[in-house]
């Protein structure tokens, strides 16, 4: 039995790009980040995952492990280390409000790429800020953002709707938050990823 939270890097079948995700306690899954895959299919991960620790706000617990592909989930293979909170200010993050800023970038995202392939436009209507989250709702999947901060790093962290209503995350990208631009391609990805 588990007691800390865990970090993957994987390869996917078909996919240019290693996924580094967690696995919370409770057997969610978020994905934190996706890298190019390396160029030579001999390059260990374990060099991603150490990467990927060292920005993020989780320290090691445990040592690196491989485990072996799924064909279920489509893994090739793939590392993994047992995590937990920095004891140091770096796990302390901060609730950064999203503003109407952010709410007018996306929306303009979200009208260039529907200018591109060709549907309508009338999008300012499923962006809405409430409460310093920005919410998304275009009558398919809904979806909130909310940012976050620690000394070193800023994030976006996306939730859906469990069956009972309650915001549930699912996904988390790192991004700079005072860059709206940036931080509404982030949050587009975002939509496109978890709509398809």
């Amino acid at each position: 039995m588990r007691f800390t939270d865990v970090i993957e890097a994987v390869t996917v079948e078909v996919a240019d790009e290693v996924l580094v995700r967690r696995r919370a306690l409770d057997g969610g899954m978020t994905v934190l980040d996706r890298l190019p895959r390396p160029a030579r299919t001999t390059d260990p991960l374990d060099a991603v995952i150490t990467s990927a620790l060292d920005r993020s706000r989780w320290m090691p617990a445990s040592p690196v492990l491989a485990f072996a592909g799924d064909d279920s989930s489509r893994v090739e293979r793939g590392v993994k280390v047992e995590v937990q909170a920095r004891a140091d200010g770096r796990a302390l993050e901060k609730a950064v409000l999203l503003t109407e800023h952010h709410r007018h970038a996306l929306t303009e995202e979200a009208v260039r790429y529907c200018e591109q392939i060709n549907e309508p436009t009338g999008l300012g209507a499923y962006a809405t800020v409430h409460n310093g989250s920005l919410l998304w709702d275009a009558r398919l999947l809904p979806v909130r953002f909310t940012g976050h901060s620690d000394d070193r790093d800023d994030w976006i962290r996306t939730h859906t709707r469990t069956a009972s209503g309650d915001w549930t995350p699912v996904a988390e990208r790192p991004t700079v938050l005072w860059d709206c631009r940036l931080t509404a391609r982030v949050m587009w990805q975002l939509i496109c990823e978890l709509s398809y």
